[in-house]
């Protein structure tokens, strides 16, 4: 066993074997479980540790190796082709800065699958390997019982109901299920293979803790990988293991079974000792839950993920531009004919939630398929080799195969292998997966290819390049830390000073983040530079279009008093991402203030319509907006609405034939907007929207003035925006308007 791998070391010593084992564990161990306190410090922080780790413990053995040699299997092959187009797509990316952060995550994984088949050769190795998985898991799930129960390191979670509290270390309830799910078969195969009777209790009480996490965070992708994987390892103890081998164990597959049930009966409904309602674990399967709207998001999100592939089929976007891309082709995805509903679905996506949607995107379809050959290949060389193998062995590649199988199953849904502590578990199981498989192939010696001097080039080379992306990858990790602490001095204690100092900090230790600019020019803006503030947006657009980009545009265009530019700019950040309350009230605020200035300079009709505008949009922020805003934004729709009626009144030709615009009946809401009009008996028929409060619909049905729907979307015509919310619409005659107004 020890002679099978991918790459070979031609004995370097065991010291240095067992170094390379200790700095293999404290990688798994670590990464999942560290983290800053905050959002923006959970995802970066495990990107960070984990790369620089990989980069290290592969100096590490690359300066000690002696030999090389490689195991041209079919597997290595699959893995080597993948590779090959993924490098491939990032000499014809559409932007080499996100390929490049793309790239040297995969390089990252493909060095851990490289050093697991260099370290990982024997059942020593394996369950030392298990044991830190499991205890990492375990913290990691307690963690996250112990966040829904309010024991937490970050006030955010205050702000966080039912499943969503259970973040742990992650940042997310999904976050920390891909991790510990696939934690769980391990978990299982160490109380299958661990003789001392103390250890076994703690591995019960571990086991029970996952499981339990797992029913607290709920998510549905894992969840499916679990009960597939639950018929698949009955079907292969049954057909693969000897049956003397499971009843020596069949009090611990049964004491296994009762800590499911029990704890299912008890935490798969609302969770005991807890105000949060959570709903059934089968609520979340019912048609009503896969209809929600994270999953229609997921439909849309796919459905522009292939239209990226569509426009870059063989060799793709680039690796790791999906982030990059997106909103743009979401804009493009809203702007068509029959996808308004998905507007209020719309925001930023940094992954596609199917990891081979995405790899086809940013590598092409061709990247895609072989990767999930790749799978196929895994699988059918399990079972091709389980028939000739002892029990020990076979229980190994059966929860080995169970617990990429959840990966596999949950990648149909979300992004685990974007994310670096599963990314780590799937790509070392696979490495162990090789050995443990002895999949045949020619082995290839460098060392005999080429002279010693050239091996020791190849290792200066290789060393220098892993030494860069340290120094790298640290730099951008220190910017990401200084644009968290320039954002909370901006929004959280209004130091612009202070802001502007670390988010120049920030450009200067990573001077092609996007986001970083964006935040400088918006501290620019709030200070009165507005010419910087301008140039810093410009170099923000070439990064990625955030959600509030286009609205710091617009307000920086707005303090200048270039109303009609800020419109423009608001306009933007809708269309790139329409569900934002915030951009919807500065539409309404910068209308209102182009209207009074029309009407100053007595362009009434002008002045009026954009206060008419002003209002709708000041509505449409309303029915976004969270309830403590409901006041403020009712206290400008008020104000619009009476300079409204008061110009209205004046200049009552604002309501004739087919000028009519906008209509405010006893200087009460609603507002009437105009969406239709057509010759109908030498009369004009007109339809109009409303958001409606209060009786006036049903008092206007009574009078027999004219017919309405109920919870209609429409698109209206003449008008450059969608309305998200409950739109009624209304239809009567012009010569009715008079008998409107006494109500």
């Amino acid at each position: 066993m020890n002679k099978i791998g991918a790459v070979k070391m031609k004995v370097i010593n065991k010291k240095s074997n067992d170094n390379l084992l200790l700095g293999l564990c404290l990688l798994l161990f670590i990464t999942p479980l560290i983290y800053f306190g905050e959002v923006r410090g959970y995802k970066g922080t495990k990107d960070f540790f984990g790369q620089i780790m990989i980069f290290i413990l592969f100096i590490t053995w690359i300066i000690n190796i002696k030999e090389i040699k490689f195991r041209l299997n079919n597997l290595n092959k699959f893995v080597f082709v993948v590779s090959t187009l993924i490098i491939i797509s990032f000499f014809f990316t559409e932007d080499y800065y996100f390929s490049f952060l793309g790239l040297k995550k995969w390089l990252s994984y493909i060095l851990i699958y490289i050093l697991g088949t260099l370290i990982i050769k024997d059942f020593k190795s394996v369950h030392r390997i298990f044991y830190v998985v499991v205890i990492s898991g375990f913290i990691a799930a307690l963690f996250g019982i112990i966040n829904f129960y309010g024991f937490h390191f970050d006030s955010i979670i205050e702000e966080l109901r039912g499943r969503g509290k259970v973040i742990s270390t992650f940042g997310n309830p999904n976050y920390l299920s891909s991790f510990i799910g696939p934690v769980l078969p391990i978990n299982f195969h160490l109380l299958l293979t661990e003789k001392k009777k103390s250890i076994r209790v703690s591995l019960f009480m571990t086991f029970a803790v996952i499981y339990t996490a797992l029913l607290f965070a709920r998510t549905r992708g894992v969840f499916l990988g679990l009960i597939f994987i639950s018929g698949f390892i009955l079907f292969t103890f049954y057909k693969y293991l000897d049956r003397g081998y499971l009843i020596k164990r069949k009090r611990i597959i049964v004491t296994v079974l009762i800590i499911i049930m029990i704890s299912t009966a008890i935490f798969s409904g609302d969770i005991p000792f807890s105000d949060e309602e959570m709903g059934s674990l089968a609520s979340r399967f019912e048609q009503e839950s896969l209809l929600s709207s994270s999953n229609q998001r997921r439909i849309m999100m796919w459905s522009i993920t292939w239209e990226m592939i569509k426009d870059a089929p063989v060799i793709g976007n680039g690796i790791g531009t999906y982030d990059y891309l997106y909103p743009h082709y979401q804009k493009e995805f809203l702007a068509l004919k029959g996808n308004h509903d998905y507007k209020i679905l719309a925001g930023r996506a940094a992954e596609a939630h199917n990891e081979y949607l995405q790899l086809g995107a940013e590598s092409g379809i061709l990247a895609a398929i072989i990767f999930i050959m790749m799978l196929m290949y895994v699988a059918y060389t399990f079972f091709k080799k389980m028939p000739y193998s002892n029990s020990q062995q076979n229980l190994l590649l059966i929860i080995l195969g169970s617990s990429l199988l959840i990966i596999a199953i949950h990648s149909l849904v979300s992004f685990p292998l974007h994310l670096m502590q599963t990314g780590i578990l799937f790509w070392g199981l696979l490495s162990i997966t090789n050995n443990f498989l002895e999949m045949e192939g020619e082995l290839v010696s460098l060392n005999k290819k080429l002279n010693i001097g050239h091996v020791r080039g190849i290792k200066i080379v290789i060393s220098c390049f892993l030494i860069i992306l340290v120094v790298i990858t640290t730099s951008i990790f220190i910017s990401n830390r200084k644009l968290a602490a320039g954002w909370y001095q901006e929004i959280d204690e209004g130091n612009l000073e202070k802001a502007k100092q670390y988010y120049q900090q920030a450009i200067k230790y990573n001077p092609y983040d996007g986001r970083s600019k964006e935040r400088l020019g918006a501290v620019y803006s709030k200070l009165g530079w507005f010419k910087k503030a301008e140039e810093k947006f410009d170099l923000a657009k070439e990064g990625i279009i955030s959600k509030e980009l286009y609205n710091e545009i617009g307000m920086n265009f707005g303090r200048q008093g270039l109303h009609d530019k800020a419109i423009e700019s608001f306009k933007k950040a809708i269309a790139f991402y329409p569900k934002q309350s915030n951009v919807y009230l500065n539409l309404g605020l910068a209308n209102k203030m182009l209207g009074e200035k029309l009407i100053e300079e007595n362009r009434i009709e002008a002045g009026v319509t954009r206060l008419g505008k002003s209002f709708l949009y000041l509505e449409q922020a309303k029915v976004l907006s969270e309830d403590s805003e409901q006041k403020v934004l009712n206290d400008y729709l008020t104000k619009v609405n009476d300079l409204l009626f008061d110009y209205i009144a004046k200049h009552p030709q604002l309501l004739s034939g087919i000028d009519y615009k906008f209509y405010a009946p006893e200087n009460k809401l609603p507002i009437f907007n105009l969406i239709e009009q057509e010759q109908v008996d030498n009369q004009i028929k007109v339809r109009l929207f409303v958001y409606t409060e209060g009786n006036y619909s049903q008092l206007f049905k009574q009078q027999g003035i004219f017919n309405y729907k109920d919870n209609v979307s429409k698109k209206i015509s003449g008008f450059e925006d969608y309305f998200i919310g409950n739109i009624r619409i209304l239809e009567f005659k012009v010569d009715d308007l008079k008998k409107i107004s006494k109500y």
